[in-house]
């Protein structure tokens, strides 16, 4: 974005903008969307959204960059209390973000598109950081001798595997999509059972504590952009 409104009146001109450019992206590919297309919408003059958007891509970017704050927070809000299980945890997300992307389907195609974008991989990363760490909290929560440095990775990694999950499933028939949510499912909770191995554990009494030495994996390349799945 060129300029953040310094207003409540220029907020709500920008949300009126990107809610116009979402319109038109149901209804047409973004390569047919023009700057003049999105203004008629908003109904605003051209020069309005220059004050606001440098071009085209800064608006698109703008529109997903809206999605992905929402796909983070699907991690954090409407979610059950830490009480519950890391599983019930999982399902309570991955309804949120089916919700999400129910919701904005009509981005999705345009997601794929421009997620190798510069400004757009930032705010993927960006929200992958922010769901990690809610996921992190979660397991630090449930396991709270787990230490703080493993329980961030794990969150990241979670979290981008339930991101990963939700896209491939949009592209796949009901029986495969079940097929794998069911294999995606059964790998995490075969991996939050393994971090609860690591935990270390009293042995002998007193306080004397001994660690289990976990076999070391190599992390996870979190940095590449995933690629669109095949239809």
């Amino acid at each position: 974005m060129r300029r953040s409104p310094a207003q409540a009146r220029g907020q709500l001109r920008v949300d009126t903008i990107l809610d116009a450019c979402e319109s038109l992206l149901a209804k047409r590919h973004h390569s047919e969307v023009t700057i003049a297309d999105i203004a008629a919408s908003a109904g605003v003059k051209s020069g309005t959204i220059y004050h606001f958007f440098a071009d085209k891509d800064a608006i698109l970017a703008s529109v997903l960059e809206r999605v992905l704050d929402a796909q983070a927070r699907a991690f954090i809000e409407d979610v059950p209390s830490l009480e519950v299980s890391f599983r019930t945890y999982l399902f309570a997300v991955e309804s949120n973000l089916r919700v999400l992307w129910h919701r904005h389907g009509s981005l999705l195609d345009l997601f794929f598109a421009y997620q190798r974008h510069p400004a757009v991989w930032q705010l993927i990363l960006a929200m992958r950081r922010r769901a990690g760490d809610a996921v992190a909290l979660r397991l630090g929560g449930l396991h709270p001798e787990l230490p703080g440095a493993r329980a961030a990775s794990a969150g990241a990694l979670v979290a981008m595997v339930l991101s990963v999950l939700l896209d491939n499933l949009t592209y796949m028939d009901s029986r495969t999509g079940r097929r794998l949510r069911a294999e995606v499912y059964a790998m995490i909770e075969s991996y939050a059972s393994a971090l609860h191995s690591e935990i270390p554990a009293r042995v002998g009494g007193g306080d004397s504590k001994r660690l289990r030495r976990p076999n070391r994996v190599a992390a996870p390349d979190t940095c590449s952009a995933p690629r669109r799945p095949q239809r």
